[in-house]
């Protein structure tokens, strides 16, 4: 089990913020404003991994959200955003492996319709 837990202003650069580190307000205007995006979040992720027991298989399931205060954003802007998932390795052999993985994305807005989506990808992958 693993997991990681976040909490700043301005981390745009570190892919906190929702990718939002500033918002700025009355552009143009002698009283204009930067305001520093305030951003709070996490994940948490279960790996079981059977190949100890001679199955060729790992799991992962896990889940992160991040929340941007909404004083510090304009309307608009990505407010919530929410990721779940779960995958398998299948080790074929040592140097082949075949994964599937599932996520469902969320995404709140200001003021704004929020969005939502699915994703599945595969990847085989070769090893040396």
């Amino acid at each position: 089990m693993t997991g990681h837990y976040f909490e700043g202003e301005n981390i745009d650069t570190f892919f906190g913020g929702i990718a939002q580190g500033v918002t700025k307000r009355n552009q143009g205007f002698e009283y204009a404003e930067i305001d520093a995006v305030e951003s709070r979040g996490g994940f948490g992720e279960l790996r079981i991994d059977l190949r100890s027991f001679s199955v060729p298989l790992t799991f992962s399931f896990g889940s992160g959200r991040e929340v941007v205060e909404e004083e510090s954003i304009a309307n608009g802007n990505r407010q919530k955003n929410t990721v779940s998932w779960g995958n398998f390795w299948w080790y074929m052999s040592p140097n082949f492996r075949f994964g599937v993985e599932v996520a469902y994305i969320d995404t709140e807005y200001l003021n704004t319709a929020d969005g939502d989506d699915w994703k599945v990808q595969s990847s085989f992958m070769f090893t040396f």
